[in-house]
């Protein structure tokens, strides 16, 4: 195994300069590894082809031109490595992403308990979903829960 968690290439095989692999990351932040598109995007070295394996390289895909589209929500484990016309490939870069494709489900707030003490039950959340409350339009509350 390489120091990326990839098996290294065969003993013998030309060194050819690894691909670039990547993805536009559409979570909650810039750098949380969730998108909502399964395109990604490869560069490979000139005259160089690349190929991807979605099952940590049991089986390879040759690459077309410079994108791939994965399916499927979930976790994704992606590898890609170059290839040259005589076999030899280079080592494998190794990416990980979170596929969510679907819309956030409908939630709803339900007013509950009494009028000494008031509660508000927040119903409808997707596991690991956040979520905001403000009882003045943003201004001085402004608190953050995780379910």
């Amino acid at each position: 195994m390489d120091t990326r968690g990839g098996p290294t290439p065969a003993a013998g095989s030309a060194i050819l300069a690894p691909p670039r692999l990547s993805f536009t990351d559409t979570g909650l932040s810039v750098n949380d590894g969730v998108t909502r598109t399964g395109l990604w995007d490869v560069s490979s070295s000139e005259g160089l082809g690349w190929e991807y394996s979605l099952d940590l390289g049991k089986s390879w895909s040759r690459g077309r031109r410079n994108s791939f589209e994965v399916m499927g929500d979930g976790q994704k484990t992606i590898w890609v490595r170059a290839r040259d016309d005589l076999g030899n490939t280079s080592e494998i870069v190794v990416a990980n992403c979170m596929l969510d494709t679907m819309a956030p489900s409908a939630v709803a707030a339900v007013s509950a308990g009494s009028q000494w003490l008031p509660q508000l039950s927040i119903q409808g959340l997707e596991p690991n979903a956040r979520w905001e409350l403000s009882i003045d339009q943003g201004g001085l509350l402004d608190k953050r829960w995780r379910r």
